[in-house]
């Protein structure tokens, strides 16, 4: 989820609300980094093993 995709508008006019809203963005935005990169890290994990598993076949 992006920051162009939520339509959820910024309290401009009231400066507490509005660094309120940036902390929530940013923790949305965080959350979502941290699963594509636990997603990649797993992925990575099944290639490693597949490549491995590919090696041992061409080594026997």
């Amino acid at each position: 989820m992006s920051p162009e995709t939520l339509s959820i508008p910024c309290p401009q006019e009231d400066y507490l609300g509005h660094c309120l809203f940036h902390l929530v963005l940013l923790q949305v935005l965080l959350v979502e980094a941290e699963t594509k990169a636990k997603n990649m890290e797993e992925e990575i994990c099944r290639l490693q093993k597949t490549l491995e598993e590919r090696n041992g076949q061409l080594e026997a």
